[in-house]
């Protein structure tokens, strides 16, 4: 009786166990279903977004390879139209054809060169040339010299990943010089690249590279391939038949620049400072610039003054000028006599205008002042002293009245030129120590590139100096034309044919003031 009591107690909880295992089961099988509905569900999400990314990257990937294609066709139109021509062309006519085009194009294009140089050179050459040396020499080889010469941008900090290189805009080449047109990036100043200039230099395999900006965040790098100075630069004929007023006396023809293009000075409003150790060819510009201005010396417009304490080089062409001294008095005369038309014309001018116009009748006095130091230091104090007053009085006053005071100087330290720095222009020819280069066209000028102490004591370094040109950065290497001593002969004749406007000094009398 006991024992199927027990029994009959136990059935009720079995079946509750039965009905929780089922329960259990039958959730487990409903969470499973649930479960794997909502797997696919967001398989297909999933699916969906994957798919939704990489159109969006392929979109991505497609437009930023259409602006590549675009931006390139921009940059590099040239080649681009080459490149699609030749390739209608081929589907057009075939290889052979094409072939014997380019061919009879070529060797049409060598006749061209051999028969007009020139013209050749300006339509053809100088494009062939710097489409083939952006290709072969600049493009492949830049990135290298850029991250070499110190020109690539990193970002601060520890990491120091590269952030940017400049980038090339343009190749344009001449005979001599090939300009680079560079576009800088943020973190990179026009002055961190004038310090690269020696290494871009011998990364090139140049002999020279100048900077030259051209924009906030532009500059032109310019390798010199050859030295075009390396040889005498003709100092032009004289025209018979030319006028006075023919001569533009802001623009001078005084040489040839490292550019191969002309080199002119001005002469208005403005007194010259050229500074050279002997022999190094310096009065090659005061003949050159009076040869050039030669029409208008012979018919008045300009009217030659030399002082020349050696009593050499300009005495050799006494008559182109219409005052000559060798001695400290004369020199002094002369000066005072400037400085009176000075302030003559400044009375006439005033409330008038603000300079001169050049005439027959109020000329330009263009003063050659050679060896200035003969008077400047060694004559004395008491005539140093009136020198330096009155040439201080001209160089802040008559430039725009007529008088242009040019200076030679061999030590152009200032207890020797105290007036220095009141020259306007500057010119540097071959000097001895690079103190020297500074003192004559100013500070840091060997540093940007004026190495004029380099300059060769040969035949070849003779006239070959530094300038400062217009929109140039760096100093301009020149070379002043050579007049020969028949040359300077030819300019005597020429200049005093019709007779001068002031009457020339009798032959001994040196200290004559016209």
């Amino acid at each position: 009786m006991g024992i199927v009591l027990a029994a009959s107690s136990a059935t009720p909880g079995s079946a509750g166990d039965v009905l929780l295992v089922l329960g259990v089961v039958a959730a487990g099988a409903v969470a499973f279903f649930v479960m794997r509905w909502l797997g696919k569900i967001l398989a297909a999400v999933l699916e969906i977004a994957a798919v939704i990314f990489l159109l969006c990257k392929a979109i991505k990937g497609l437009g930023v390879a259409v602006w590549w294609v675009l931006s390139t066709v921009r940059r590099f139109w040239r080649t681009t139209v080459g490149v699609l021509a030749v390739a209608y062309l081929v589907s057009l006519v075939g290889w052979v054809p094409l072939v014997i085009a380019l061919v009879t194009a070529a060797l049409g294009c060598v006749v061209w060169w051999h028969e007009h140089v020139t013209t050749f050179e300006r339509f053809i050459g100088r494009r062939l040339r710097s489409w083939w040396l952006r290709w072969t020499v600049y493009q492949p080889r830049w990135k290298n010299w850029v991250r070499s010469c110190g020109l690539a941008v990193y970002a601060r900090g520890e990491n120091q990943a590269e952030l940017g290189l400049p980038s090339i805009k343009a190749v344009r080449s001449g005979p001599s010089w090939d300009e680079v047109i560079v576009r800088l990036v943020p973190g990179l100043t026009v002055e961190d690249v004038e310090q690269s200039t020696r290494a871009l230099a011998v990364a090139r395999g140049a002999d020279r590279c100048l900077v030259r900006q051209l924009g906030p965040s532009t500059v032109s790098l310019d390798f010199q391939r050859r030295d075009v100075l390396a040889s005498l630069v003709d100092c032009g004929k004289l025209d018979v038949d030319a006028a006075g007023t023919d001569v533009d006396l802001e623009r001078v023809y005084a040489g040839l620049s490292e550019y191969s293009r002309p080199w002119h000075v001005p002469l208005l409003a403005c007194h010259w400072l050229v500074g050279a150790e002997s022999r190094a060819g310096k009065n090659s510009f005061t003949w050159q610039v009076l040869r050039s201005v030669a029409p208008a010396l012979r018919d008045g417009l300009v009217v030659a003054h030399a002082i020349d304490p050696k009593g050499v080089e300009l005495a050799y062409g006494r008559t182109v000028f219409a005052t000559y001294t060798d001695t400290a008095a004369g020199a002094l005369e002369l000066l005072d006599h400037l400085i009176d038309i000075a302030n003559a014309r400044k009375a006439e001018l005033r409330g008038k205008a603000r300079k001169v116009t050049i005439s027959r009748e109020q000329p330009l006095h263009m003063v050659e002042f050679d060896e200035i130091a003969a008077l400047s230091k060694y004559a004395g104090s008491q005539v140093k002293a009136k020198l330096d007053q009155r040439v201080g009085l001209l160089l802040t006053q008559a430039a725009a009245l007529g008088v242009c005071l040019r200076g030679y100087v061999q030590d152009p330290a200032k207890d020797t030129v105290a007036f220095r720095d009141l020259f306007t222009r500057r010119l540097c020819l071959r000097v001895p120590t690079e103190q020297q280069v500074d003192m004559v066209l100013g500070d840091d000028a060997v540093k940007r590139g004026a190495w004029a102490h380099r300059i060769p004591q040969t035949p070849q370094g003779k006239g070959v100096g530094y300038v400062f040109g217009e929109g140039v950065r760096e100093p301009m290497r020149v070379r002043i034309g050579w007049n020969s001593d028949p040359s300077i002969k030819e300019l005597e004749q020429y200049v005093t044919a019709r007779g001068q406007v002031l009457a020339l000094p009798a032959a001994g009398q040196t200290d004559a003031v016209a």
